[in-house]
């Protein structure tokens, strides 16, 4: 099973992560590091749904390092990680 992470630093040299779908199947390192620039919502659902469904099948790479250049990317991205494919959703305390 595929294991992602999603942090926030530095993108510069990464491989986009609207490449994911075309990467994956390539990746020669593991994890396979991936720059997330976009925080378009929709966008990062995308490339999550591209990594997990590859993962869902394939064994390597085991990780996917997901590493967003910004804050609005980093929220959109693990927004939508624990919206849709975390196996536990953090608890908010009110």
């Amino acid at each position: 099973f595929m294991t992602v992470e999603i942090c926030r630093g530095d993108t510069a040299a990464l491989p986009s992560c609207d490449r994911a779908a075309e990467l994956l199947p390539i990746a020669d390192s593991d994890p396979l590091t991936l720059a997330c620039t976009d925080g378009d919502m929709n966008a990062a659902y995308r490339v999550l749904r591209a990594i997990m469904d590859y993962g869902y099948e394939h064994e390597s790479p085991s990780r996917v390092r997901l590493i967003c250049a910004d804050e609005t990317a980093y929220k959109a991205y693990s927004f939508q990680w624990n919206m849709w494919f975390a196996a536990e959703k953090p608890r908010h305390e009110d």
